[in-house]
């Protein structure tokens, strides 16, 4: 794969501090909170990004609540957002909609044929479109949030940092 690696670069979400603008990117739920919890790694687009760096997950106000539904039944997903909602099944009122949720950082991205002859985690396989045509975004240093309020866009925006950011240990 092209880029640097994960190591190099792990630091750079770490170095944001409350004020500082930040990269940020909307991904719909569950999608959003599988990245907050260090469950998905690549985000899978039909475009590709030069960008690396430091990029905050937000998860879009849109509720595809039919779709979520369905979703939510299958055991991997619950498995895998089960931190949301200790001993208790995930249900679509957990999820954060339009709230930021997660800092990572972006170090490469591949197109999905490059991924996919790579070889992927099986849960990025799962949580992703690796179709034709599609790039992955390789992240790495997730930094769950406590989540806060953001006017998602499409593409790429910047934000800037709440006075009072916080962590939720992972």
């Amino acid at each position: 794969m092209g880029g640097g690696g994960a190591v190099s670069v792990a630091r750079w979400s770490k170095d944001l501090v409350p004020g500082d603008e930040v990269a940020a990117i909307s991904l719909w739920e569950p999608w959003a909170s599988l990245m907050a919890l260090g469950a998905k790694k690549v985000e899978t687009r039909s475009w590709r990004t030069r960008y690396r760096g430091p990029l905050l997950i937000c998860a879009s106000r849109r509720r595809r609540v039919g779709e979520l539904k369905k979703l939510l039944l299958d055991p991997t997903f619950q498995r895998s957002l089960a931190p949301l909602t200790p001993g208790r099944t995930v249900e679509v009122d957990d999820l954060a909609f339009g709230k930021a949720v997660a800092l990572v950082d972006v170090y490469d991205c591949n197109t999905a044929e490059c991924l996919l002859e790579c070889g992927l985690a099986p849960l990025d396989h799962w949580f992703g479109d690796y179709s034709s045509g599609r790039f992955g975004w390789s992240t790495c240093g997730v930094r769950r949030l406590i989540p806060f309020p953001v006017r998602g866009r499409q593409g790429l925006f910047k934000v800037r940092l709440p006075d009072d950011l916080s962590e939720i240990s992972l």
